[in-house]
């Protein structure tokens, strides 16, 4: 089969990408923070990366690509960690871009840092852990809705994401599987949504989305590991379900400890 131009290829996997965000920031937006967070903790825009490696890379590079990711999710900690307890206190440019500028010291570190897989996915849920422990007193529920909705949020976000995700895989074989995995696991659902949603529902409101995000993405390095060690030996999309697998089962214990008569008590 003759392979697609450039451009239309391009074109296919921003659709694809698109279409996910647009079905998971629909849900969010008609949820609290709590749901809304464990959705955009969700792989909306590395899992539609790794659905588009599958049909066209090796294994052996989508393991390559799951360690990348694995540096990335470390450093999304500290972005959302950073955000969360500068929401309240900065202007959201201000905030965001110290979150970001935090991002790429830490991803810049990893690499430069070069550990082991072990090592590396222990050292990341350490500090997605940490970062939920810190963020942890700014979790009180509030009504995430409090706002008029404008007509190009869901096409700007599906954009932000499609874009990325579709030029990624399109020249992951020239950037290599350490850069294509670092920056599919770059937090720009996270960012968008912080972006759209700040002005529209607060400092607070947002705050408690990411801070739920990142609780929800304490598992994600030890997801990836999955992908790293078993798609040689599984196949691509074995690892891929065991990786999607973890990300929802972890995600269906934060919500059941969170909204249990224990945990809405120490709120």
């Amino acid at each position: 089969m003759p392979e697609l131009p450039l451009w239309l290829s391009i074109a296919v996997k921003v659709a694809f990408a698109a279409t996910v965000v647009v079905a998971a920031t629909t849900l969010a937006e008609r949820s609290g923070p709590l749901i809304a967070g464990l959705i955009i903790a969700m792989p909306v825009s590395v899992g539609p990366t790794y659905v588009m490696l599958a049909f066209t890379a090796a294994p052996d590079f989508v393991a390559g690509s799951a360690l990348g990711s694995i540096a990335a999710n470390g450093a999304v900690a500290v972005f959302g960690t950073v955000y969360v307890l500068l929401a309240r206190r900065m202007p959201m440019p201000a905030s965001l871009a110290l979150a970001l500028a935090s991002w790429f010291a830490v991803a810049w570190a990893e690499q430069r840092w070069n550990p082991a897989p072990g090592p590396l996915a222990a050292f990341c849920t350490v500090l997605l852990f940490t970062g939920a422990l810190l963020t942890r007193h700014l979790l009180a529920g509030r009504k995430l809705l409090a706002g008029a909705k404008r007509w190009y949020d869901l096409p700007l976000r599906a954009a932000f994401v499609g874009v990325m995700a579709g030029t990624i895989v399109t020249f992951s074989h020239a950037i290599g599987p350490d850069w294509t995995g670092l920056l599919a696991a770059f937090p720009l659902v996270l960012t968008s949504s912080i972006v759209l949603m700040h002005p529209r529902v607060g400092a607070a409101a947002t705050a408690a989305v990411i801070a739920t995000a990142i609780q929800g993405m304490v598992v994600y390095p030890l997801a990836f590991m999955l992908v790293y060690l078993f798609s040689v030996s599984w196949g691509v999309w074995w690892a891929l379900l065991a990786w999607l697998s973890a990300i929802v089962g972890w995600a269906a214990l934060v919500y059941a400890w969170r909204s249990s008569p224990h945990a809405r008590a120490d709120r």
